[in-house]
C-alpha cells in the first residue's frame, strides 16, 4: 500500500511540475493570420513576435510584436486573439 501511495505522490508531483513549465504558445498559423491582418493595412517590412502571454484573471491573450515599417502615417492596431 505504501508503494502505491509513493507512486501516486511522485506522479502527482511530476504532473504539477510539467504544468508549471507549460507556457501558451502561438502557432505558425496564428502568426500568419496576425501578420496577414497587419500587412493588409500597413506598409510593413518585417514583423517579429516578441512574447505571447495569457492573462489568467480575464482569460485574454497578450501578443507583443515588433514592426519595422517603411513609413508611418498613422498607426493604430488592435489584435484580439
Amino acid at each position: 500500500m505504501k508503494k502505491v501511495q509513493k507512486l501516486g505522490i511522485v506522479l502527482l508531483g511530476l504532473c504539477l511540475l510539467a504544468g508549471c513549465f507549460f507556457k501558451p504558445q502561438i502557432t505558425k498559423e496564428q502568426q500568419n493570420n496576425v501578420a496577414t491582418r497587419i500587412v493588409r493595412n500597413y506598409d510593413v517590412q518585417e514583423i517579429e513576435f516578441i512574447s505571447f502571454t495569457k492573462n489568467e484573471s480575464t482569460g485574454s491573450y497578450i501578443l507583443n510584436v515588433k514592426l519595422i515599417m517603411m513609413r508611418i502615417k498613422k498607426f493604430r492596431c488592435y489584435l484580439v486573439i
